[in-house]
């Protein structure tokens, strides 16, 4: 605590009041010696390197609004604003807008709370899925660093444990999806000439490729949400974004599976029954597909209600007889007409998901504009504080 100095003229020189000033009052009042007030290291960062102090200041801004301790969905503002500081590469130095957004978040993911940390998760899903690539990459250097969250538990009560429990293993299929995007990109971000990478595979790889894509599926479909935690805004909102990728995964799994269908009388015995296997994954994480999706109405449900017909589910024992026809040396039966029905059933009406938004999406926004002059009102008296 300061120590009040007598009156003399060997005393404080602004005098006794002036000494017995706590030193944030001292530097408001402008005292000469107490040590200016201390930036974010962000806000100076990007200053040295050739942006705007403010420019710092309001990604900071954004990342603390967008994950901050309220138990509601990120608010899509402050995600929409990242967003577009990260189409922002170019700058001065070593600093990027991509690093700077990347060491606000990591700061986050530091916090005790369940709520602070699933936002900072969602708020990462959403920029690597709508994202530049230079931020992915970025992210992909820092994975191990960023995702550690094993240990993670918020104990407070019995219902944050359960609310860790979402958090950890949200941050294990976050990590997994990094690392399969950095091995098969061009795979999961086919061109838009309708040529997919997967028909063009040799039996071994595609079905090699398959089953890193089905073990991406199984770290997704791995995020339970149990009781009633989709009850709560900000766990629903996880879901949500993982119901869409889980309809990307289907549908690029879906394509990968008429392929291996085609290729798959050419095989010999050994790849014929792991191509079986592949099969029967696909079905059944289909089948977990659309039971995850029955109670979250959303412009996925058509398709997500579809899931894996009676014919692709009885297609499995019949791949099944066909390998152990192999293996005992008898003739192969013909299962070509089979397999030509089966290809036109999977893949009819099953084309790439669309982006559109659903209704829940939009009325978020239209709340998030009716607040936009609540925000701008707290944020100017705030830097009337400040």
């Amino acid at each position: 605590p300061p120590v009040p100095v007598a009156p003399s003229s060997g005393g404080h020189p602004l005098g006794t009041l002036a000494a017995t000033r706590s030193p944030v009052h001292c530097v408001a009042q402008g005292n000469p010696c107490m040590p200016p007030p201390k930036r974010s290291t962000s806000a100076w960062d990007l200053a040295k390197h050739g942006l705007k102090v403010g420019f710092g200041t309001d990604v900071e801004r954004a990342v603390l609004k967008a994950t901050n301790f309220d138990e509601v969905t990120p608010k899509e503002k402050h995600v929409r604003y990242l967003l577009g500081v990260l189409q922002l590469e170019r700058v001065h130095g070593p600093v990027t807008p991509a690093k700077c957004v990347l060491d606000l978040l990591l700061k986050r993911l530091h916090e005790k709370s369940w709520v602070v940390v699933l936002k900072t998760l969602i708020v990462y899903h959403r920029l690597i899925r709508e994202g530049s690539q230079t931020f992915v990459l970025h992210l992909y250097g820092a994975t191990a660093q960023t995702f550690s969250l094993r240990t993670f538990s918020d104990r407070t009560t019995p219902e944050t444990a359960t609310f860790s429990s979402i958090v950890r293993s949200y941050a294990i299929y976050l990590e997994e999806k990094l690392c399969t995007w950095r091995t098969y990109q061009k795979v999961l971000e086919p061109s838009l000439s309708g040529s997919h990478p997967l028909k063009h595979m040799k039996p071994k790889e595609l079905m090699e490729t398959l089953q890193d894509i089905q073990n991406l599926i199984n770290a997704l479909q791995g995020v339970e949400f149990p009781g009633k935690a989709l009850e709560n805004p900000v766990p629903r909102a996880a879901f949500e974004l993982l119901l869409h990728d889980n309809l990307k995964l289907y549908v690029l799994c879906n394509e990968g599976v008429l392929a291996l269908l085609e290729c798959f009388f050419k095989m010999d015995e050994k790849q014929a029954r792991q191509g079986v296997k592949v099969y029967h994954t696909f079905v059944q994480q289909a089948e977990a597909f659309r039971k995850a999706g029955e109670d979250v109405p959303s412009n996925l449900s058509k398709i997500v209600a579809q899931g894996p017909s009676k014919s692709m589910m009885d297609l499995v024992p019949t791949l099944g007889k066909y390998v152990e026809s192999l293996s005992r040396g008898e003739e192969r039966p013909d299962l070509s007409g089979l397999i030509r029905k089966q290809k036109a059933a999977q893949g009819s009406g099953m084309g790439p998901p669309e982006d559109s938004e659903s209704e829940d999406e939009q009325k978020k926004k239209e709340e998030d504009e009716d607040e936009d002059e609540e925000d701008e009102e707290e944020e100017e008296e705030e830097e009337e504080e400040v």
